[in-house]
């Protein structure tokens, strides 16, 4: 189902020293061209170079977040023509999502898994890159 990114939560521009619930998405929209989208795990404060989207409750956020995520560079593609995006760009996002919030959970633990290998990996990489270079240092010397 297509919705408006305003009909799923509350949207506004980040207010300084306000503390955001968990599962507050976020996303830049300050000389940014649309910037990046980002959860919040956890209650705290977000930089004023952010659009907040406070959610109603309806759906799982972390779900909403994904669904915004696969739905963004298009959207910043074919919409936005400058280095700022306006709140009202953002309300005005569609994104598909499933209503059935047994599947929105399902969806959710899985591409969380997903993210958690992805981080895994790339701390071995980061890992192996520190040894080569290590072992490089070592046979020049």
């Amino acid at each position: 189902m297509k919705v408006l990114l305003e009909d799923l939560g509350k949207i506004d521009r980040a207010k300084k020293g306000k503390v955001y619930k968990a599962g507050t998405v976020f996303i830049g929209v300050s000389a940014t061209r649309g910037g990046d989208v980002h959860y919040l795990d956890e209650d705290g404060e977000i930089e004023s170079k952010y659009a907040t989207v406070e959610f109603n409750g309806k759906y799982n956020s972390k779900y909403i977040y994904y669904a915004i995520l696969s739905e963004h560079n298009r959207w910043i593609n074919r919409y936005i023509q400058n280095i700022n995006v306006t709140i009202s760009d953002l309300k005005a996002m569609e994104i598909n999502i499933i209503t059935d919030i047994n599947k929105q959970n399902e969806i959710v633990n899985k591409l969380d898994l997903l993210d958690s290998w992805i981080e895994n990996e790339e701390r071995l990489i980061y890992m192996w890159k520190n040894i080569k270079k290590s072992s490089l240092e070592k046979m020049l010397i």
